[in-house]
């Protein structure tokens, strides 16, 4: 009895181990195709295969719906699960970075003739915009001076009301940069708090001068 039970089990470990695994064909829904591919395991955000090239991943999100359904594809725990995975790749980056972080790469300071220079390039270019603008401004309200039809004018007008606020932008921006060369004021140096209590101190104790009579003499 004993020996049919060994016999049965060994039968059976058999068929698990020497049957071979059933190929299947997996098409990417951008037009990849894998043929002869094995199913190595399936993952909440994809299946990983087997196939001649090697071995590969396969987004649920790049199969075809009736593929995502037959292996059970849930959004949500793919969600978890891709979550998860990107905290433990930043817990092990972090793990893995040294104690003292480098020293940061010192400041690139602008001399100050490239930024003068800069301002005046600014100033050049806000002062040319601003004239052409003026000058299309010139032109349109000419153009309305003269008759012309409805649709015409209205499209003159709209353009004038255009061409305005293009100035006022013109002239903003010629503002903004000729008051960066504008000569700031020199802030008055606050004493500090020490300093201030000496001086009361040494005002405090100081000796007041004294009021002399003056004296007439007699006649």
């Amino acid at each position: 009895m004993n020996m049919k039970r060994y016999l049965s089990a060994f039968v059976c470990i058999s068929l698990v181990i020497f049957t071979p695994l059933r190929a299947e064909v997996f098409t990417t829904l951008d037009g990849e195709k894998y043929t002869e591919a094995t199913l190595k395991r399936v993952e909440p955000d994809g299946v990983v295969i087997s196939y001649s090239d090697g071995v590969r991943k396969l987004k649920f999100q790049n199969l075809p719906p009736e593929v995502c359904a037959k292996y059970g594809y849930n959004p949500e725990s793919e969600v978890k699960y891709v979550a998860q995975r990107q905290s433990n790749d930043v817990a092990t980056y972090q793990a893995a970075m040294p104690v003292t972080a480098n020293p940061a790469p010192p400041a690139f300071v602008i001399p100050q003739s490239t930024r003068v220079a800069a301002i005046h390039q600014r100033i050049e270019t806000a002062i040319w915009n601003r004239e052409l603008v003026k000058k299309s401004i010139s032109n349109t309200q000419t153009e309305l001076a003269t008759s012309l039809g409805e649709t015409a004018r209205t499209l003159a007008m709209e353009k004038l009301t255009r061409l305005r606020i293009e100035l006022a932008v013109a002239e903003n921006k010629l503002m903004q940069a000729q008051a960066e060369l504008a000569p700031k004021p020199t802030p008055t140096p606050t004493p500090s708090f020490f300093k201030r209590v000496r001086n009361f101190i040494s005002e405090l104790f100081s000796p007041t001068p004294s009021c002399t009579p003056i004296t007439t003499k007699a006649q």
